[in-house]
């Protein structure tokens, strides 16, 4: 499980250790990047293994400016992350990441939040390389 202070943006990672209890740890860092997001317009906006090493990584959204931040997690500890090469406007809304074409890799859902177009984007690493509208290729 994730979870996120609201109040000092602080993200901490819970794991079941074994039938006895929970096993809790905050999110380390084994880069310079830091784990903390003090800004609280950051959002943890979909969880998906976007670099197929096996373990959950996070997407970010700024709610204000629309800007979206990869964090790939490596061994429970953030091993790299970046902005995306694309953004989408806040009117763009991110419905969740899933594979959504059948190639085992996630892909972000987006809808538009006035005329409820949906369009999709293929990332790898966090860089936009493919997606469609409406199930239709862009």
């Amino acid at each position: 499980m994730l979870w996120r202070n609201s109040l000092t943006g602080q993200t901490r990672v819970t794991a079941v250790s074994d039938a006895h209890g929970l096993s809790h740890r905050q999110l380390a860092s084994a880069t310079a990047l830091q784990t903390q997001v003090s800004d609280l317009n950051w959002q943890i906006a979909s969880t998906a293994d976007f670099d197929g090493d096996g373990e959950g990584d996070l997407l970010w959204r700024h709610q204000i400016s629309g800007e979206t931040v990869l964090w790939f997690v490596k061994d429970g500890a953030l091993a790299s992350g970046g902005l995306l090469s694309d953004s989408a406007p806040p009117i763009w809304q991110l419905q969740g990441a899933g594979d959504l074409d059948g190639d085992d890799r996630p892909e972000l859902l987006w809808r538009h939040s006035v005329t409820g177009d949906l369009v999709y984007w293929q990332l790898e690493g966090t860089n936009l390389v493919g997606g469609g509208a409406d199930g239709s290729p862009a």
